[in-house]
């Protein structure tokens, strides 16, 4: 089997190269460069929204995302539509279980849990929170226990609890 090469005048200006990956690597480290400098701009402006507190937060991330689009035009991608539903129909039923008193009655169940039980409430402790993650579906209620657990903590060491 012969294979041979014919060069015609459309196809002169080819040129065979050497090494092929050397204008890989010329084009991936631009966009190394420019991934760390988008980085840093991400960073530079956690940190100061950080610092200022409150809804600076909010204010700052918009002025990064922003830069990236207009300075880096980097296009903004879609919301997260189904992480905004989770995180509505999970706070949706935890506020129904603070509404319907149902949130109080874990509590009064877990202070008397903690209560009987101080000498083990190292490991009883992370075992309630955990209940009351499992039930409510989010972790951010496990905080209304946070309280009771101290009082019980600071009653097994004989000290009183600070508020």
């Amino acid at each position: 089997m012969d294979i041979r090469c014919t060069a015609t005048a459309a196809s002169a200006d080819i040129r065979f190269n050497p090494f092929p990956l050397q204008d890989f690597y010329k084009q991936w480290s631009v966009h190394v460069h420019n991934v760390f400098i988008q980085f840093a701009i991400v960073l530079v402006c956690i940190l100061i929204g950080a610092q200022v507190g409150g809804i600076g937060l909010g204010v700052l991330g918009g002025i990064g995302l922003a830069v990236l689009a207009f300075g880096f035009h980097l296009e903004p991608t879609s919301p997260p539509i189904d992480v905004m539903l989770m995180i509505m129909a999970v706070v949706s039923a935890a506020a129904s279980m603070q509404a319907s008193g149902g949130l109080d009655y874990m509590i009064k169940i877990a202070t008397r849990v903690l209560h009987r039980n101080r000498n083990y409430i190292t490991f009883i402790a992370p075992m309630v929170t955990y209940l009351f993650t499992v039930l409510a579906g989010t972790g951010h209620v496990a905080y209304s226990v946070l309280p009771v657990i101290a009082e019980s903590a600071a009653a097994t060491a004989s000290v009183l609890p600070v508020r």
